[in-house]
């Protein structure tokens, strides 16, 4: 079923500039690690044989980088990446994904990583 529909994936990574930065600033420890996952994931999409376009991209704020390029590409689906992330003991979502949640012109699907066996 999948195989016949040929469509087009967009692949971004989002490496969020802290305010004390210029937005286009090199920071190449992340860039290097966004440059990997961006690899990774055109490995994973290789087999499907659609259009793949990876970009690796900076902004203040993550979830606004994502809504925008959705947007400004007319997507049908935002597929999200995420850590098990705990804050004062709690899990959270962050703030891109409830961002995204709230403001994406599409539908969105949040994929978590396992939890760390060091949590459990």
């Amino acid at each position: 079923m999948f195989g016949s529909q040929r469509g087009v994936l967009y692949i971004v990574h989002i490496i969020e500039v802290d305010r004390g930065l210029p937005v286009d600033s090199e920071i190449r420890d992340q860039t290097a690690i966004g440059e990997d996952l961006l690899d990774s994931m055109e490995r994973i999409a290789k087999p499907f044989k659609c259009e793949v376009y990876s970009e690796l991209l900076q902004s203040r704020r993550a979830g606004h980088a994502i809504v925008h390029e959705a947007a400004e590409r007319e997507v049908d689906a935002i597929v999200i990446g995420m850590p098990h992330k705990m804050k004062y003991g709690k899990f959270t979502l962050g703030e891109a994904v409830p961002y995204v949640l709230e403001h994406a012109p599409c539908r969105v699907v949040i994929w978590r990583d396992a939890m760390r066996s060091d949590m459990e």
